[in-house]
């Protein structure tokens, strides 16, 4: 499992935050000069809020992901978008703003080389 450095969302939205492109775009040059990797975009929310929500939001993300991917010319065959809503946190009792920010997260699981 890789994390996404730098790739945030702001609490409650499933955008990519604008100043996280230059990390998909890291990303889709990778895969563009790996052709037959496939990838899984993990995405995560923080501990807050209602977990079937979560689940949504989560899935919301890592499509969303995947859209900006697919707008970089990457197939959308070779990217599978999961979400997992806060089931799996990085800081586990979170208090402050930047530590669920930090559970906030995008990872990439390579599926295939």
């Amino acid at each position: 499992v890789i994390e996404i450095k730098n790739l945030y969302y702001d609490y409650n939205k499933p955008e990519v935050q604008y100043t996280s492109m230059p990390e998909l775009e890291k990303l889709a040059d990778f895969l563009k000069a790996n052709p037959t990797i496939m990838i899984e975009l993990s995405a995560h929310t923080d501990s807050r809020g209602n977990p079937d929500y979560n689940l949504k939001l989560s899935q919301a993300r890592a499509q969303n992901a995947k859209d900006c991917l697919i707008l970089e010319d990457i197939s959308p065959n070779r990217v599978k978008a999961v979400g997992y809503g806060k089931n799996k946190p990085i800081i586990i009792d979170a208090k402050t703003e930047s530590e669920h920010q930090i559970n906030r997260r995008t990872e990439i699981i390579i599926l295939k080389k």
